[in-house]
């Protein structure tokens, strides 16, 4: 009988011949062209939906389904920066994004924590943190104004 090692090596070692039965054939000539099309379908299902909606103004067919906010969070935050209450919460900027018409591809809360981190940490950053979060209080941060 074999020992848990050896079926783990086993497996391992099926795994990797599978691996580069399957390296072979994404390199076939012959297939090249279904491969292609493969991987762009994949990509078209993993992206975002707000990445593939163009940069529009507001529609004006009532159906609202349409956002003025263009693609990418942070593009997004800088856009309604100046709307924002001064200090503002991530919670706050979660909601006028939603409210925009921004469409998160995960959580939003987390999202927008995770873009304002690296908004204040930007070269030239556009959102600085006015007062860091602790005992179960929310950080705020405030918009700077280009220029300032």
């Amino acid at each position: 009988m074999p020992s848990r090692l050896e079926e783990f090596v086993a497996r391992r070692e099926r795994k990797a011949r599978k691996l580069a039965d399957l390296v072979a054939l994404l390199q076939d000539p012959e297939l090249a062209d279904d491969v292609a099309d493969l991987l762009q379908e994949r990509q078209q299902s993993i992206t975002p939906p707000i990445a593939r909606r163009p940069i529009a103004e507001p529609s004006s067919n009532g159906n609202g389904n349409h956002s003025a906010l263009p693609p990418g969070i942070t593009a997004a935050l800088t856009a309604i920066g100046p709307a924002l209450p001064d200090p503002f919460t991530i919670r706050e900027a979660a909601e006028a994004l939603t409210a925009g018409g921004y469409i998160f591809a995960r959580d939003s809360i987390n999202t927008v924590r995770d873009a304002l981190y690296w908004a204040t940490r930007a070269d030239e950053p556009r959102f600085r943190v006015v007062e860091a979060g602790r005992g179960g209080r929310a950080s705020t941060y405030q918009y700077i104004a280009e220029g300032n």
